[in-house]
């Protein structure tokens, strides 16, 4: 088995088209020299496709990464494109049986017109802690708390000194100026992070120089670390910062403001390096980047976050794939003595989600692809078309109480 490099994206999926042993395939497109390029107003939510693709994009390099079966009927994983001309193998006496496809549960469904039954409304009780607080400092020690400042202070003491700084100590104090500075540039921004030290009016900082000097920022920005080098677990892509981000989860999660009702989607992290989880989404507002699944309030705070890994570790319920993984594992993260509406989009949603999230004891809304509509009754898209803006055709489903919708807005909706 042999790949090839240097390809583009368009080769690729040429090579791709041609091969019938490939199951799926994941395309990773290098990311532009100039960052402007990859900012982008977000389009349609069917623009992820990969026949939406600009002449650009399609003459980008990119990496491919392949699943194919191997001889004993086991997805195998393999960097770039094999070879499609291979010498003829030997041939043996056991034939080589293809992989065997999963069943789906079959669900029967009565659909029927019927009127949706009003629900009361969920109420939300805000926090006391929130009465507590007098400056944003207060809100931003409730996640920053002495534990994280402890985390980091040992991590980076700890890759110091095995990094051959055996004198190498580290304050809480120290910590927490490091982590101000980084803050500060964030809209305070320079060229340089040592103009801040520059003795020139235009660029110096009296706030930075006083609080840590320019040696000891650059001793720990070199040495700065959020976990234990020697106990990182092998099949975490994150692993680097878990620790800090497992901490982060565990206080968005203790102090969300008490919503019932939640956003499930995902965010992108902009990131231009090299990275195994590193994602491209075409249409996005930042297309490279990490892809973190987020639990959201409708006023955006963020409740708990999970950087995506890959298909393969994030299809936790293969019946309900990916999206429907997501929401289920981000669901049960909530205390479960309580009762929540969901909204999410149609990269998430199917009748099986809905399904289980219903029996779960929340309501769930989202809009639907098409082809997930388990052959529903609805209304032909071609027949929506005909119809005047505004026009909707609605069923129910008796055993469930699912309600789809497919109405005619600036485009056929279906939800």
């Amino acid at each position: 088995m042999s790949s090839r490099k240097g390809l583009n994206v368009h080769e690729i999926i040429s090579a791709l088209e041609d091969d019938l042993n490939i199951i799926s395939a994941d395309i990773f497109i290098t990311p532009p020299d100039n960052d402007d390029l990859s900012d982008e107003d977000s389009g349609s939510e069917e623009m992820g496709e990969i026949s939406n693709l600009t002449r650009r994009q399609l003459l980008a390099e990119a990496e491919v990464r392949c699943q194919l079966p191997s001889a004993d009927g086991i997805l195998e994983t393999v960097d770039g494109i094999p070879c499609m001309h291979q010498e003829e193998q030997p041939s043996t006496s056991q034939s080589i049986e293809p992989p065997v496809k999963k069943s789906k549960t079959i669900v029967k469904r009565k659909w029927r017109q019927k009127d949706i039954t009003a629900k009361p409304e969920k109420e939300s009780m805000q926090p006391d802690f929130i009465l507590d607080k007098d400056n944003p400092l207060d809100f931003f020690e409730m996640f920053f708390d002495e534990e994280v400042y402890e985390l980091l202070r040992s991590s980076t003491e700890q890759n110091a000194i095995a990094k051959g700084q055996v004198n190498f100590r580290l304050t809480i104090e120290e910590v927490k100026n490091f982590i101000g500075i980084l803050l500060l540039s964030g809209y305070n921004s320079a060229s340089r992070y040592r103009l801040y030290w520059d003795q020139s009016i235009d660029t110096h900082h009296p706030g930075v120089a006083s609080c840590m000097t320019r040696n000891r920022f650059e001793e720990l920005l070199r040495f700065f670390h959020a976990c234990d080098n020697n106990r990182l677990p092998t099949d975490d892509k994150f692993a680097k910062v878990r620790p800090l981000w497992n901490m982060m989860n565990e206080r968005w999660l203790k102090f969300y403001p008490g919503d019932k009702h939640l956003s499930i989607d995902e965010s992108m992290v902009p990131y231009f390096g090299k990275h195994g989880a590193k994602q491209h989404i075409h249409g996005k507002p930042i297309r490279f980047g990490y892809k973190i699944w987020s639990l959201c309030t409708r006023l955006g705070y963020l409740i708990y976050g999970e950087p995506y890994q890959g298909a393969k570790t994030g299809n936790t319920n293969p019946n309900l794939g990916v999206g429907g993984s997501v929401v289920t594992n981000l669901i049960a993260k909530l205390p479960s003595d309580n009762h929540y509406s969901f909204y999410v989009d149609n990269f998430f949603t199917s009748l099986r989600l809905l399904d289980e999230v219903s029996q779960m004891g929340h309501d769930i809304t989202g809009t639907l692809r098409a082809n997930r509509t388990e052959g529903a009754p609805l209304k032909d898209i071609k027949e929506m078309k005909k119809t005047t803006r505004g026009s909707h055709h609605q069923i129910t489903d008796l055993s469930s109480n699912t309600t789809l919708v497919r109405y005619n807005d600036n485009n056929i909706v279906t939800s």
